[in-house]
């Protein structure tokens, strides 16, 4: 690229206003497909993300209290 007139420091492109660090690679394992990750992600939603039925509850306590604060004035 560099015989491109492409210098290190400056983005990619015409303008040169493209990105400027690399593409982050992330290593896979062994014989696992491009799926894997996603299906891993997927599993995690239910298990990883127990605490979003519990804040999504809380707040809705949270706005049906203020609700009856304010209607209450």
């Amino acid at each position: 690229m560099a015989k491109m007139g492409w210098t290190e420091g400056t983005g990619l492109g015409r303008k040169r206003d493209g990105i400027i660090s690399h593409i982050k690679v992330k290593k896979r394992e062994d014989n696992m497909g491009l799926g894997v990750e996603k299906e891993r992600t997927r599993k995690l939603g239910a298990e990883g993300m127990w605490w979003s039925a519990n804040v999504s509850e809380t707040l809705m306590r949270l706005q049906q209290k203020s609700k009856k604060s304010s209607s209450s004035s």
